[in-house]
């Protein structure tokens, strides 16, 4: 494959020199444009095929920075995660746990949607 490439490639590059000093006829822009379509493919399947081939490998032997992705994504969480609330110039930890699962009418919720019945 990688030899056809460097022969396409060579050939546009004679084309392109007889292009600024000659100027081309119309067979021979028309190959060129044939040469550049055929690279253009070749260069995306060479690209695939790579692409394709690095997978494979990540997962036949896995992803050396997976333990180090992991860590710094539980810091972020510890350093997003919300501790307690302000609540009337008062500092209350144990008002956050209720608040995220507790509506205010007493129904549990996972998802911090507003209870459908008015609430008192």
């Amino acid at each position: 494959m990688e030899v056809n490439v460097e022969k396409r490639r060579e050939e546009i590059l004679k084309l392109d020199l007889i292009d600024d000093t000659l100027g081309l006829e119309d067979w021979e822009i028309y190959k060129r444009n044939e040469e550049q379509a055929w690279l253009l493919v070749e260069l995306e399947k060479r690209d695939s095929l790579l692409r394709q081939k690095s997978r494979v490998k990540w997962l036949e032997e896995g992803d050396n920075n997976s333990r180090f992705f992991h860590n710094f994504i539980n810091k972020r969480r510890k350093r997003n995660e919300i501790l307690g609330m302000l609540i009337e110039d008062e500092w209350r930890e144990e008002v956050v746990e209720q608040t995220l699962w507790k509506g205010t009418c007493g129904e549990t919720y996972s998802d911090f949607r507003f209870c459908d019945q008015a609430c008192v």
